[in-house]
């Protein structure tokens, strides 16, 4: 009978701990902060177009679709209450979005002025990094949650309260896209430095695989280093 087996091994390079024991290599110190210290400042000018953007675009279609519904005037056909209802419900989406780029929006945390001192620097740099990585975190699946919340109420009110399951449809293929935008478009190039570790003087992951036969097991060995 042939046996089937995983086997998970993990090379680690170095122990965290030991690396930071390590004395401070002065120029590779000052080589990593400033490639953070470059993503950061790309990052904080890609976050601002980001939230300007969309707080624009979106209060602007928020008012289109407020003045339609205030005018009992719809784009196809004729304005009937869900029609008109669906304008509404749009506009608050958009308005809420739009609202959400002023009252909380990306923060890109800066390492600071330097000191002179390329470790603490380096310090400084990657706890930016840190800090900035989780904002872009949070922001991106909070504008996941909040996207799929607004057009699930959305498209609720509209069936329910308005008794137009086709106008519900219809406003949640138009405006759950515009939310998967909004959150695909986020800068991430922080979260991904941070978490892939390559920033932080980490040996990136790899993963191995190798089959194994043998008389007495046949399976795959999965080997790696993280």
């Amino acid at each position: 009978m042939a046996v089937v087996a995983a086997v998970l091994l993990a090379a680690v390079p170095e122990a965290r701990a030991d690396r930071v024991a390590a004395p401070c290599d002065v120029a590779e110190a000052e080589a990593r902060a400033t490639r953070i210290q470059t993503l950061l400042a790309r990052e904080a000018r890609r976050a601002r177009r980001w939230d300007v953007g969309w707080g624009v675009g979106l209060g602007v279609v928020a008012v289109a679709q407020g003045a339609l519904a205030y005018t009992e005037t719809t784009p196809v056909g004729e304005p009937t209450d869900a029609k008109l209802a669906s304008l509404w419900v749009g506009a608050i989406k958009a308005t809420i979005g739009a609202g959400a780029h002023v009252v909380l929006p990306l923060r890109v945390t800066q390492p600071g002025t330097p000191t002179g001192d390329a470790c603490a620097d380096l310090a400084a740099a990657e706890r930016a990094l840190r800090d900035t990585a989780r904002a872009e975190r949070s922001t991106f699946l909070l504008n996941h949650l909040g996207g799929f919340a607004l057009t699930v109420g959305g498209a609720l009110y509209l069936g329910l309260g308005e008794d137009d399951w086709g106008e519900a449809a219809l406003s949640a293929a138009l405006g759950y896209p515009v939310g998967l935008a909004v959150a695909y478009t986020l800068p991430r190039d922080a979260w991904h430095a941070w978490r892939d570790g390559a920033l932080r003087g980490d040996e990136p992951v790899t993963w191995r695989l190798t089959p194994v036969r043998s008389r007495e097991l046949t399976g795959v060995v999965v080997g790696g280093a993280f």
